[in-house]
């Protein structure tokens, strides 16, 4: 048994004993702590600081002020048979992959309140109709397939430049396809349901 002469504290083993009147040497209790300093390194070009030289390095790389700072390159632009090949690529994709198409995933497959009013008095007329036909990548609000006639109404986002430019190509495949498109406003079919009905049974009769 061991046994501390400054506190009179027991130790069974020998390196305890030892550990622990370190703790009582005048060596120890008069140490002054070290204190860490933290090292900065600043940017020679705009001054600025940083705690890490990895975070300098990286900075300075890009810094504005340097006069041989690397640029980030956004990329060139493609030509116009680079875009057409692209295109291609990814129809041929898309139509492989349909629940990848952003214009099914982006397009609301719920029916609208200006659609309701429109198939409930097709229905009334008893004219045979599919609606969200599917063809191709695209989805149709009113089809008779059989005549390839598909009659779409529009809601205000059709208003809209994208979306119009959306339609445009959406509408030139279909006619591709040998469809003919119609397409009435939502505002139309609420201020004037008869006539837009009227002009739909004349163009699938």
């Amino acid at each position: 048994m061991y046994k501390c002469k400054n506190c009179l504290k027991e130790f069974e083993k020998r390196h305890a004993y030892i550990g622990h009147c370190r703790i009582h040497s005048d060596k120890v209790k008069n140490r002054i702590p070290k204190v860490k300093i933290e090292k900065k390194h600043i940017c020679t070009f705009c001054t600025k600081e940083f705690f890490q030289g990895y975070q300098l390095g990286g900075h300075v790389a890009h810094c504005k002020e340097n006069p041989n700072r690397i640029k980030t390159h956004k990329g060139a632009s493609h030509t116009e048979e680079t875009k057409r090949k692209i295109s291609l690529i990814r129809r041929a994709y898309l139509e492989k992959n349909p629940d990848k198409v952003p214009y099914l995933m982006n397009h609301s497959s719920q029916e609208s309140y200006p659609e309701k009013l429109v198939r409930v008095r097709l229905e009334e007329l008893n004219l045979t109709f599919k609606c969200q036909y599917r063809n191709g990548i695209y989805s149709y609000d009113f089809a008779w397939p059989e005549k390839k006639i598909d009659i779409e109404i529009d809601g205000g986002t059709h208003t809209q430049e994208k979306v119009k430019q959306i339609d445009e190509r959406r509408d030139q495949w279909s006619r591709e396809q040998g469809w003919t498109i119609h397409r009435f406003s939502a505002i139309m079919v609420k201020q004037d349901l008869d006539q837009v009905i009227d002009q739909i049974q004349q163009i699938v009769a």
